[in-house]
């Protein structure tokens, strides 16, 4: 194997190890650092923070999903016109975000004094909570676009299949953030400074990149020729568009609740509130990708050999294994999450109305997102096969129709309850478009096995409301815990009798494709080792 193929294969394993590393360290940074942030700076200054990463995030929508883009010209340009190519490509894609993040930088900057001087509509906004929102806008902007321009020298990175690289960097730019953030809010420093500490983490690690890319990995850059530019622009945005799609309806659904809560309700506590009970769905969805990184490569490598069968076989067992994880999650939230979040979030100002929120919230998205979640090797089967242009379209315009869903609910629903009003709307985007529209087109377009799926769903299902219900009764009805236990280990307790239910009857269940895994492992060591000797 050549030298080249040996080292593209051992980053993408290390890379995959690294995700899970970097998924790791995540969950406990989780556990100890988003407690005292709230602790800290109070709900008010956390939720104004959170809906100016919001506005920032979503004016990121100005490239089109154009950066996304950047691998497959690389590829083809290098193909066909060698180096030359390339550094043109480089060169073409450099100039065109510089333009983006410009652009972007300037919008931002424009909505940021909209907000200052009350033209945009903020609920119950004081002059002192529209300047500070005027600060984190201008910020949080700042750091978006710029990250977006650099973003250039990471794509190459990943191009180059530098996974491990692109991990490493990731987490250290997390550790770095989550640290000087602790520093400074330990000596007293307000959530403005907490901004700028993110601005200045992120940028440290795009100028690692930057660095990365040009001295070790030889980064060139060109300039075409300005008849050039037009048609390769015109084929680069047709070929975006459909990519855009779903990073708009990925984007909808990541921020669509902060913004709507933010100028309806308000842009402090409730805001804060949503996004702790929305933060379990990203940790649940860490866990996902990071299991469908160990099948993208082969499921991308068969596609390409048109080994339809195969796709599918591995496309379902993929699943069955994020289906068994992710109600592992799921039931464990919904049989211990109301004491995990009462304990965690025990020296806020929250009060135990706002922990059982965040626990509904939790759960709902938890429960929301378990199909689309452990189908996530399907999203990379169509872009393999180039099948994913319908759902794209379907499904943002399922997303557009939940922001006005989303929006009525929020207006309408008692004051209570017009948290959940963002649920709701991603509700109706999430089982219309991810659930029923995927799987039909799974089992049209792609014949993927959706019947034995759903199976193994109800079967999964059967188990955990069955280990969920043992704790919930013995618990409820039977025994009492002291009330002087820690919070955290009457969550424990309740989480480990849920898992020795819950595993023992997954083996059961599943032991003739475990057995029939291992004795794949046991053959594909046995071929290594044979062709080691050899």
């Amino acid at each position: 194997m050549p030298e080249q193929k040996i080292t593209k294969k051992n980053s993408i394993k290390t890379g995959i190890v690294l995700t899970y590393v970097r998924l790791a360290v995540y969950l406990v940074i989780a556990l100890v650092y988003p407690p005292y942030l709230l602790q800290k700076v109070g709900e008010a200054d956390n939720g104004l923070y959170t809906f100016a990463v919001s506005v920032s995030a979503l004016i990121l929508l100005i490239s089109f999903g154009i950066e996304n883009s950047y691998v497959r010209f690389a590829t083809v340009s290098e193909e066909k016109n060698g180096e030359e190519g390339l550094k043109k490509t480089n060169g073409f894609y450099l100039v065109l975000f510089g333009i983006i993040a410009l652009v972007e930088l300037v919008v931002g900057v424009v909505i940021a004094f909209l907000y200052r001087d009350g033209a945009l509509y903020l609920k119950d906004a004081t002059p002192e909570i529209r300047s500070k929102l005027f600060q984190l806008v201008l910020i949080t902007s700042l750091a978006a676009s710029s990250d977006f321009f650099l973003s250039i020298f990471s794509w190459f990175a990943y191009y180059r299949s530098r996974f491990a690289w692109e991990q490493g960097i990731i987490l250290f730019s997390h550790l770095l953030t989550t640290g000087f953030t602790v520093l400074a809010l330990y000596f007293g420093l307000d959530i403005i400074w907490v901004a700028w500490i993110g601005l200045l983490a992120q940028f440290v690690m795009d100028v690692a990149n930057v660095i990365y890319s040009l001295v070790f990995l030889k980064m060139k850059f060109a300039w075409m020729k300005p008849v050039e530019w037009k048609p390769y622009l015109k084929e680069v945005y047709l070929f975006s568009i459909w990519i855009f799609f779903v990073v708009a309806f990925s984007q909808i659904n990541a921020y669509l609740g902060k913004t709507v809560l933010g100028v309806m309700v308000d842009s402090g506590k409730t805001v804060t509130v949503f996004t702790y009970g929305f933060q379990f769905f990203a940790y649940e969805s860490l866990m996902s990708q990071g299991i469908s990184n160990n099948f993208s490569p082969k499921i991308n490598a068969l596609a390409v050999q048109h080994k339809d069968q195969e796709v599918a076989s591995l496309w379902l067992r993929a699943s069955k294994l994020q289906l068994v994880v992710l109600f592992l999650v799921v039931g464990g939230f919904i049989t211990c999450g109301l004491d995990f979040v009462s304990y965690w979030l025990r020296k806020s100002h929250l009060s135990p109305t706002d922990f059982r929120d965040i626990y509904i919230l939790g759960a709902g998205f938890l429960l929301l997102w378990l199909i689309p979640l452990s189908e996530t090797v399907g999203i990379e089967a169509q872009r393999a096969y180039n099948k994913h242009r319908f759902l794209a379209i379907f499904n943002l315009s399922c997303a557009i129709v939940s922001i006005g869903i989303a929006i009525l609910c929020v207006a309408y629903l008692p004051t209570e309850y017009k948290i959940y009003g963002p649920l709701i709307g991603m509700a109706f985007s999430v089982i219309s478009g991810m659930i029923v529209g995927s799987n039909i087109y799974y089992k049209k377009a792609m014949d993927f096995p959706v019947g034995r799926y759903f199976v193994t769903f109800a079967i999964m299902l059967g188990i955990t409301l069955v280990a969920w219900a043992v704790p919930f009764v013995i618990f409820t009805y039977g025994v009492h815990l002291p009330d002087d236990l820690s919070g955290y280990v009457v969550a424990l307790i309740k989480a480990a009798v849920f898992v020795i239910i819950y595993l023992p009857a997954i083996v059961l269940v599943f032991r003739k494709e475990i057995r029939q895994e291992i004795l794949s492992l046991k053959s594909k060591r046995g071929v290594k080792k044979n062709e080691a000797n050899s």
